[in-house]
C-alpha cells in the first residue's frame, strides 16, 4: 500500500523553526524519501508528521551510516551472508528479500522482511521543471525512434504516420497509415493532472564497505574513497542458473540466464535440416494459463513482490502476425513468450510509449516450459507533482491521429496511405523519460490510450498513446526522414513553424 505525504508543508514547519536547515532542501527531501520508505507500515497522521519532522532534524547531521542498507550490514544476520557478494544479492531494497536465503524455496514473503517499500511524497507544483522535450524511453532501450514529435498542428482527418521502413531507395513506395478518430467525444478533462516521477534509489553507498576489503591481489579496493557501487552482478553456478544484475543507486535487478550452465541445442544449428527439426509448431506453443503459472513460480521461487503490479498479461503480438500471414506454413513461431506484470498508479495500469502495458517482466522459454528472465523489477518510491493539462480534446485527437507525440507528418507523394481506425480511449497512465542537465527521470503520466480498432496487416501497435500534461505535447522541433537513392541516407530537416 502506498502512503502519501505533503513533503512541502512538513519542510515549510522545519524551516520556519530552523531556517539555516533551507540551504540544505535537497538533501533534506533524500532523506525524507528514505525515511518514509523504511516505514511502510506507519499511518500517515499528525503523530507520524511529528516524529518524521524530529528525524529530519536530527538525521540531516548525521553521519552516511543513517542509510539503511548500512544499517542492514551491521545486522548480524551478516554472518550468514558471506563472502561479500552474497550479501549484495540481497541488499536491494525491496527487491530480492533477507528471508530468501533463510525459507524454504517457493515459500512466499511476508512483505515485513523488505528494506523498503513503494511510496508516495507529494511535492510543490511543476516541481521536476519543464517536461517538454521528454520522450517515451530511455535512449539505450531502443524504444524512442530517431527524433522528436513534429511541432505541426496535425492535419483535418488526421495525419499520416510513415511505416518503419522510411529509408530506401528512390524508387521504394512506402506504406503509411493515416490515423482516424472514430470514437466517442471526449469530456472531463482536467485543467490539472499529477506527475509522478520515482526517486532513484542513491544506495550504492551501503554495499561498497563489503566489497572494500575484498582482495584479487591486484590493487588496494579500500583506497578508493567517498566510495559507491553502481552495480554488481551474481551468478548461479547450477543447471539452468541465472545471473542476477543489481543496481543499488537506481534500485532495479535484472535477471537472466547464465549462459554457461543452460543447455540449447537447438542454438547449435548450422544447417537448415538442423533449424526444422527443432522448429516449434502452434500445437508446442504455452497456454497463457501455462505462462503464466511458470512466471508465478519463478517470482515466488525469488521472493519478488508483486504488490503494485496488476494481473499478469501475456504479450502474444505472434498470434496477430500468425493471423496475418500469407504462407502460414513458413511462421516462424517464438521460443520465447513475455508475462508482464502491469505496473499500477493510482489503481490505473501504466503503458510504455507504444501504449503496451508498462511493467514487471517475466521471460519463459516455450521449448523448456523454464523461466529464463526478469525485467523492470524497481523500486516504485514516488515523487507527485501537479502541472497544467490540456483541456481541448480537439488537441489530443490530433496528437493521436499523427500517431502519438513522437509520430510524423511527412509523406512520400507516391505513397499507400492505409487508414487505422482509432476508438474512444481510455484513461490510464504512460511512462516518459525527461532529460534535465544530462540526468535522466522516469515520469509517469496520465494519458489516454486510443484502442487500434481493426488494425490493417503489417500495423503493429494496439494502442496510441498521449499524454495530459500540456508540456508534454509541445514538442520543439521537427525530424523527418526523406527515401533516398541508394546507398541511403539520412536527412534532417529543420523544425517547421505553423503559420
Amino acid at each position: 500500500m502506498k502512503n502519501t505525504i505533503d513533503l512541502d508543508a512538513v519542510l515549510e514547519e522545519i524551516y520556519a523553526l530552523e531556517p539555516e536547515l533551507r540551504p540544505q532542501d535537497a538533501a533534506l527531501r533524500s532523506l525524507a524519501a528514505k525515511l518514509l520508505a523504511s516505514k511502510p507500515e506507519a499511518a500517515i497522521d499528525e503523530a507520524f508528521v511529528a516524529r518524521l519532522r524530529d528525524e529530519l532534524k536530527l538525521r540531516i547531521q548525521a553521519r552516511p551510516s543513517s542509510n539503511p542498507f548500512i544499517t542492514f550490514f551491521t545486522m548480524p544476520t551478516n554472518k550468514y551472508l558471506v563472502p561479500g557478494l552474497a550479501v549484495l544479492a540481497i541488499a536491494v531494497a525491496g527487491a530480492v528479500s533477507l528471508s530468501t536465503l533463510q525459507r524454504p524455496a517457493g515459500a512466499p514473503s511476508t512483505g515485513s522482511d523488505r528494506l523498503a517499500a513503494a511510496t508516495v511524497v507529494r511535492v510543490g507544483e511543476t516541481a521536476f521543471g519543464p517536461l517538454v522535450g521528454a520522450t517515451g524511453a530511455r535512449p539505450e532501450s531502443g524504444g524512442g525512434g530517431l527524433g522528436a514529435a513534429s511541432a505541426v498542428p496535425p492535419m483535418a482527418g488526421g495525419s499520416p504516420t510513415v511505416d518503419s521502413k522510411m529509408i530506401a531507395p528512390g524508387d521504394w513506395i512506402p506504406t503509411v497509415y493515416k490515423h482516424v478518430y472514430k470514437g466517442e467525444a471526449i469530456e472531463g478533462l482536467s485543467a490539472q493532472v499529477d506527475v509522478y516521477r520515482r526517486v532513484r534509489a542513491g544506495a550504492g553507498a551501503g554495499p561498497v564497505s563489503a566489497l572494500l576489503g575484498f582482495d584479487l591481489g591486484l590493487m588496494n579496493l579500500s583506497a578508493a574513497r567517498n566510495a559507491s557501487v553502481q552495480s554488481f552482478s551474481i551468478a548461479e553456478n547450477r543447471e539452468n542458473g541465472y545471473v542476477i544484475s543489481v543496481n543499488p543507486e537506481e534500485g532495479t535487478i535484472n535477471i537472466y540466464e547464465n549462459y554457461f550452465t543452460w543447455s540449447y541445442p537447438e542454438r547449435a544449428c548450422t544447417d537448415e535440416a538442423c533449424f526444422n527439426a527443432y522448429r516449434l509448431t502452434e500445437a508446442d506453443m504455452l497456454a497463457d494459463e501455462e505462462a503464466i503459472r511458470i512466471a508465478d513460480g519463478f517470482l515466488s521461487q525469488y521472493g519478488v513482490d508483486k504488490d503494485g503490479y496488476g494481473a499478469p498479461i501475456v504479450r502474444d503480438e505472434w498470434r496477430a502476425q500468425l493471423l496475418r500471414a500469407e504462407d502460414k506454413s513458413s511462421f516462424w513461431f517464438p521460443d520465447t513468450v513475455s508475462v508482464v506484470y502491469p505496473q499500477l498508479v493510482d489503481g490505473k495500469v501504466v503503458h510504455d510509449e507504444g501504449g503496451a502495458p508498462h511493467g514487471l517482466n517475466v521471460n519463459v522459454n516455450v521449448r523448456h516450459k523454464r523461466a529464463t528472465g526478469l525485467w523492470n523489477l524497481s523500486l516504485q518510491n514516488l515523487e507527485v507533482s501537479s502541472y497544467a493539462g490540456e483541456t481541448d480534446a480537439g488537441v489530443l485527437i490530433g496528437v493521436a491521429e499523427r500517431g502519438g507525440v513522437n509520430g510524423d507528418q511527412w509523406v512520400h507523394e507516391n505513397a499507400t496511405v492505409v487508414e487505422v481506425e482509432l476508438g474512444t480511449p481510455t484513461l490510464a497512465f504512460s511512462r516518459v523519460w525527461q532529460w534535465n542537465g544530462g540526468v535522466g527521470s522516469e515520469l509517469t503520466v496520465p494519458s489516454l490510450i486510443f484502442p487500434v480498432v481493426n488494425a490493417p496487416k503489417d500495423y503493429w501497435r494496439s494502442n496510441i498513446t498521449v499524454p495530459l500534461a500540456k508540456d508534454l505535447l509541445a514538442v520543439p522541433g521537427d525530424v523527418r526522414i526523406m527515401p533516398v537513392d541508394a546507398p541511403a541516407e539520412v536527412r534532417i530537416m529543420p523544425a517547421v513553424t505553423a503559420e
